[in-house]
């Protein structure tokens, strides 16, 4: 996808309408800056706010992931993103003190209910500090977040709720997937023809619902398995081996 500088900077003025980030928060990351969220929520965002940084480099994470503890401690980061497989894999590292932390955010895969009620419980912190975003680099990167740890049952699963939309940003469902529309999402991919609707929404290739105005995202409509007439949407698949095979949590694919 391509997007301008200015829509850059709506994008991160709709956002911050929900993170409401001043210089006072630092934001502290391994995520790499090849991948959307790393590159927007945790470099273009800070940098266009003026938000403090403190970046590791991914592969000193993995070498010592209780870096990201310790580092949070050192530097009183107050945000931080990861994936669901981060927020499994660090429940195993001691914590140290992360009292300075306001918003733990899971974004880029499936949020599951179990791995983020533990990972709140294993830092010590109240689940209204964790969010739930969902985010697509066809709107430069967020389009939900939640506040907290809600949890819906949605086509025989228990679906974390991924928020309300953020400012600017409406979504609808389209025989069960998700269409977004915003003043930065996209109207076609580079050099393609148009891929929105009469009113300007595109498909996310998401299938959810919405409830009381808040976003559930139950799977990826091509990631979908039928067996013996019933679906399976693998990201189900992925959360029942790890269970299963508790030496492979957070490492499962």
């Amino acid at each position: 996808v391509e997007f301008t500088a200015e829509q850059l900077r709506y994008h991160v003025e709709d956002y911050n309408a929900t993170l409401e980030l001043t210089d006072d928060d630092t934001i502290v990351s391994w995520l790499p800056l090849y991948h959307d969220m790393g590159y927007i929520a945790c470099f273009v965002l800070p940098l266009i706010l003026g938000v403090p940084i403190v970046m590791m480099d991914p592969e000193d994470w993995v070498e010592d992931k209780g870096l990201l503890f310790s580092t949070i401690e050192k530097h009183r980061g107050t945000v931080c993103y990861m994936p669901n497989f981060g927020f499994e894999v660090m429940s195993g590292f001691d914590v140290g003190d992360v009292s300075s932390m306001r918003f733990w955010i899971s974004c880029s895969e499936p949020v599951f209910e179990s791995t983020a009620r533990k990972f709140m419980k294993h830092v010590s912190q109240p689940e209204d500090r964790f969010a739930a975003c969902y985010a697509m680099a066809e709107n430069v990167f967020a389009m939900t977040q939640s506040t907290g740890i809600r949890v819906a049952r949605l086509d025989d699963e228990e679906v974390v709720s991924c928020g309300p939309p953020i400012r600017n940003v409406e979504i609808k469902t389209v025989d069960g997937e998700l269409w977004v529309r915003s003043r930065v999402s996209i109207t076609s991919y580079m050099s393609h023809e148009s891929i929105v609707d009469d009113d300007g929404f595109y498909p996310t290739g998401d299938m959810g619902h919405i409830v009381e105005g808040e976003i559930y995202v139950t799977g990826r409509k091509r990631d979908l398995m039928i067996r013996a007439g019933k679906k399976y949407y693998l990201s189900t698949v992925d959360a029942a081996v790890n269970r299963l095979v508790p030496e492979a949590r957070g490492r499962v694919a």
